[in-house]
């Protein structure tokens, strides 16, 4: 039986621009890329989570639109692996708190 190989990239259900700048990223071998990765993955993270919250994509005409967007945020999240600057996107009327966050204090500013 012949094994299939698994498409990771395909799993994180990136649009193909994110996707494009993830595996660019990924391409250039450097030793900063690890410093980057975790906040281009929080970033795509953050971004599908207020798609969802908001019911459509940016700039996607639709019916089932929550809210709209107004100008993100930068907040600085602080993790084990240093200080991440995240631009944190926010709903016009609705609350929004990216899940993929731990808002406990001493974690996100």
């Amino acid at each position: 039986m012949r094994r299939t190989r698994k498409d990771h990239m395909g799993s994180l259900k990136l649009i193909p621009d994110r996707r494009a700048a993830f595996v660019d990223l990924l391409g250039r071998r450097d030793v900063d890329v690890l410093r980057s990765v975790p906040a281009v993955v929080y970033d795509a993270a953050i971004k599908t989570q207020i798609d969802e919250h908001i019911g459509i994509a940016p700039h996607e005409p639709s019916e089932e639109r929550r809210d709209q967007r107004k100008d993100p945020r930068a907040r600085v999240l602080n993790t084990r692996a240093g200080s991440l600057d995240l631009e944190i996107p926010r709903p016009r009327t609705t609350k929004f708190r990216p899940p993929v966050i731990d808002h406990s204090p001493g974690g996100y500013v």
